[in-house]
Parts: C-alpha cells; structure tokens; sequence
C-alpha cells in the first residue's frame, strides 16, 4: 500500500521498533508538558504588558477571524489545533520507513498517548483551570473537542490499515476474531459513538442523548483498550486515575440542599440555595457551580454562576448561594414550572450542589497590579461580573487601599433585553454606581423564555457591527417606551440607578473599551511604558464576546498594557 510494505523483522529488529514505537508515546508525553511549562512561563512573565514583537503578534493572533462568525473562533486556537496535528503525524511517520505494521502501531501509539491530556481537559476540577486560568467551559472545552478528534484520525486510520491487511491476508475469519482485535474494533465503535453524539447539530438540539452517551460509553474505553494490547496500559492506567479521581471528587463534594425558586422577572430564574452548613472558604468570585434536581434534570447537572449571598455580600459566604438563570428549553424550563409550584405551596426543593468551579489563579484573584478593571456582560453573563465588581468595591472599604477601588476605577458595561432583567444586580452595594445599563430591546419589555437558547445571543448582538450603536451618554436613556418598559426603569431609579447610565440601544463596545484604556493610561503609571494597565472581564454571547476580543486585540497590537479575560460556556 502507498510505499509502504508487510516488512518481515528479526528479533533485533522488533525489540528495535518496540523501543521507537514507545519513545513516539513518551515524546506525545513530553511535549505536552513543554508546551505547558512554555505557557506558563509566558504568562507569569510577560503577563499582559509589553509592547515586543511576541507580544503583539501573540495580540494579533488574538483577533478573532469573522465577527460575524464568532464560532470560527481566532487564528490563535487553530494554530494550536494545526500544530499539534502535525505534531502528531509527524511522530507517527517517523524513523517507520516502509515498514507497514509499523506505521500502523505508531499510529496507536500516539492516539494512546493523548488520552490522559484528553481526560485532563474534560476534569471540572483540572488542574489546568487553575495553571492557565481558562474559561470554565470555553478553551478547555475547544481543545478538548478538538484533541478528541485528532485521537479519533488517529484511530481511525490505524482500525482501518489493519481491516485492509486482513483483508488483503485473508484473516477476516481467523486473526480478525480473536479476543485482542475485536476489543479493538470494539474501542473504536464506542469512539465513533461518542463522536457522532459530540456534532455540534446533534449536541444542540439533544444535548442530554449526547451527554448520557458520554457518561457512559466514556469508561468502556478503558477495558477495552487494556486488553486490546499491553503497550497501550501506562497511558490508559494515568487516564483511568485521572478519570476516577474527576468522578470521585464530584460526588465526594456535593451537597445536599434546600432551594427556593423564583422568577423575579419574566424568562429569569432566582434560585437560592440553604447549605447544611457554610463552606470552609466562601467561593471566590466569578466561580460557578453545577445544580442537579432529580425532577428537572435526571441525566447531568446544569452549570450556574454563584452570586454573592444577600446577607453576606463579600463573595458568597455564609450558608446560602444565590444562582440566577434565563429559562430556556430542558432543565430550566422545568425548574420555571417548578418555581411556579413551590411558590403556591411555600415549599423548598430538595436539590444537589457541587461547587465551586471556575478559574481562581492569582491573574484572576488579585488586581494588584491593574489600574482599571473593565467588566462587560450581556444578559445573564451579568452573574459572574457581579461578584467581581462586589469584591473590589468592597476593597476600597475594608483595606488600607484609600478608596483605589473605588466606582472610578471600575466599570461594568451590560446589556440586557429589558429593565426588569437587572433588579437583581442593584440589590449589591455600589453596582449601582458603576454600571451602565444597555436596553437592547426596543419595546424595553422581556421575553418570557428563550426555549431554542440563542435569543439572547442573537438579541444581544445584533447591530454590534454597525456604526449606529448607543454609547454611554448619548441621550438614549430617555425614558421613551410602553408603560410596563417605563415602570421598570423607575424601580431601577428607585433602586440607585441613575437615570443617565440607562441607555437603549446596544453599546459601541469598541469604543468604551478604547476609552477605558485611554483612561487608565493617562491615571497609571503602569511598567508596560505606556501608562496604566487595564483588565477586561467578559462575560457574554459570543458575538459580543468577538467585539471586545477584537477591540482588546487592537489595542494590544499598540502596545498598550491591556489583559482580558473570556467567560465561556460549553453547554
């Protein structure tokens, strides 16, 4: 086939080929630690300054490729995506020469070897979370996705050069039937299974089908591929620990709690939780959590973003949680036709928590070094925005920091459908005072449930590219709209929102994030030599997401000391 041919080796020469074949799964190992000590080093020393030639490049691979498209992501992912491909192939070609069987077991070898990085990026509680500060669902999840389906090329084509040479040898009915080789086969029908179930058409629209044969088809894997042949058992041995270890943290953590539901406007969910007791140490903010209901959410718990407790606004502490959710189809959904039956009979629900997941490395937790912070949210990305801006605020209050914290150097964009959808947040203290609030509906009234789940993103960002978008004090926050759109604006008036930070329309996010650089330049003394530093906290549809990355980007490319933070969500 090709050049390549059914070599006849000596014992000297297979024991040679063994060695290259385990060397090729000790370099997948290796390197893959090297990419991470590379990455790490990069970001604990270059951090989010500089104006270097690797700085702005590093920028502009940054820039997302179509704003209309947000899904096509940056040039950056899929230069990881290709590299690591070639990366592999290369490993699997090399030193094989015309050698048939050969190229066929490196072929194992290195998918094999991909496994534990694969397992490790699925781990809610990965470490890599916390090394690289990655989105709770969003690059982990892409390179998860992405890694799976290079395993699967991988194994694909080392299934399908062994089924032609047993058909060339005429082994279908002897050597393909043995025990090693059908539990071979058998690994790879689970993975097409899994594949299939990940299409993106077939995830959306029945997510719970495709998590129910992730959960289960998932540890099949293991058995199989062990007895398919000893050489794989090292990587699939750390792939099973790290899996085991994933599992057991997750139901070891859990607990067991008492939750109202509400919808304090229509298509929102208000979900507080009573714990047994309060956590050793509160969640950090912007941290989530995952709530399974047995009722309303059989297969698989829902992710949700903590707020901090009304009675205990520093960051969540004490014994209740509050979790706020846009009704959509599934789990949510029922949890609305729930919240109307518990609220007829006054009664909590039985519910399951585990928490907290989510980013909590120092880049994230600690502002030290940043002059400005800038928090954009859109719809109920809001709730992992709120927590940060209630942290530091409350740090101009409760360190020696003389007010540095103060509503001047915070500001937190955020669009919504409506005005009722933001009640919630000015409950806080100081979010009122440094919010800008964003009605993208025109009516100025709410849906009362997005059932497909992209409404929001589509309401949200639809005119984001045009020239006409609303910025603060523009005069859109005129108050115009029906009655009911009216009588909520005056309860947020009510609430210490000042009039002028309502706009209608939606922002012109380039712009403010320009603004807020330049602010911060002209206030900082930041060691990027080019005034202050500013961090960009995002939380958001995707499309509104791609704006602010690319207007990040920009200024990145300009030297200017900017870092930026995507929360994305993979569901």
């Amino acid at each position: 086939m090709w050049d390549y041919d059914y070599v006849s080796l000596t014992d000297e020469q297979k024991l040679l080929r063994r060695a290259q074949l385990d060397w090729a799964g000790y370099y997948v190992i290796l390197s893959q630690l090297l990419v991470g000590v590379l990455v790490g080093l990069y970001r604990n020393t270059s951090g989010g300054s500089g104006g270097g030639r690797l700085r702005r490049l590093m920028w502009k691979l940054y820039d997302p490729i179509s704003l209309r498209y947000p899904k096509l992501r940056c040039w950056r992912d899929w230069l990881v995506v290709a590299a690591w491909t070639g990366w592999c192939m290369s490993l699997v070609v090399v030193n094989t020469g015309n050698d048939y069987f050969h190229l066929t077991k490196s072929l194992g070898t290195v998918a094999a070897a991909n496994l534990p990085l694969h397992f490790l990026l699925a781990m809610k509680r990965s470490p890599l979370r916390w090394l690289f500060g990655l989105s709770y669902e969003g690059q982990a999840n892409f390179l998860h996705r992405w890694l799976g389906r290079i395993i699967n090329l991988l194994l694909y084509t080392h299934a399908a050069l062994y089924l032609d040479f047993f058909w060339r040898a005429g082994k279908m009915n002897t050597r393909f039937l043995e025990g090693d080789v059908l539990c071979g086969v058998g690994a790879v029908g689970v993975l097409f299974a899994i594949g299939l179930s990940a299409n993106h058409t077939i995830r959306h629209r029945w997510y719970r089908t495709f998590y129910l044969l992730h959960i289960t088809l998932a540890p099949l894997l293991f058995p199989l591929l062990y007895l398919h042949v000893s050489h794989l058992r090292p990587y699939l041995l750390c792939s099973i620990f790290l899996f085991t270890v994933d599992q057991a943290l997750k139901y070891h953590l859990r607990i067991q709690a008492l939750a109202s539901i509400t919808t304090p406007s229509p298509g929102l969910l208000l979900i507080t939780g009573t714990l047994p007791s309060a956590p050793p140490t509160p969640p950090p903010p912007g941290s989530h959590c995952q709530l399974l209901h047995a009722q309303s959410s059989f297969w698989g718990a829902n992710p949700f973003t903590i707020l901090p407790s009304s009675s205990n606004s520093s960051g969540g502490g004490g014994k209740q949680i509050r979790l706020i959710a846009r009704v959509r189809g599934g789990t949510t959904r029922r949890l609305a036709a729930l919240a109307l039956r518990t609220t007829a009979n006054g009664r909590p629900v039985q519910v399951t928590i585990d928490m907290p997941f989510g980013p909590t490395t120092p880049r994230l937790d600690s502002f030290d070094d940043v002059d400005n912070v800038l928090f954009i949210a859109g719809g109920v990305g809001a709730t992992f925005a709120v927590g940060w801006v209630v942290r530091l605020l409350q740090l101009s209050t409760t360190s020696n920091r003389e007010g540095e914290w103060g509503r001047g150097k915070v500001r937190f964009i955020w669009a919504v459908k409506s005005p009722a959808e933001a009640a919630w947040a000015l409950e806080y203290p100081g979010v009122a005072g440094c919010v800008e609030l964003f009605i993208t509906n025109p009516t100025g009234t709410a849906a009362t449930s997005d059932v497909h789940g992209d409404e929001e993103g589509v309401e949200m960002t639809e005119g984001l590219l045009s020239s006409t978008a609303a910025t603060a004090g523009d005069g859109a926050g005129d108050g115009t709209g029906d009655g009911t759109a009216d009588g909520a604006l005056d309860a947020l008036v009510r609430l210490g929102l000042d009039r002028h930070r309502i706009e209608r329309g939606r922002p012109n996010l380039a712009k403010m994030v320009g603004e807020t650089v330049l602010r911060a330049g002209e206030g900082g003394g930041g060691s990027g030599g080019n005034g202050g530093s500013t961090a960009v906290m995002v939380c958001a549809p995707a499309a509104m997401a791609a704006v602010v990355k690319r207007a990040v980007a920009r200024q990145g490319m300009h030297g200017r000391d900017v870092s930026i933070h995507v929360e994305e969500f993979g569901h």
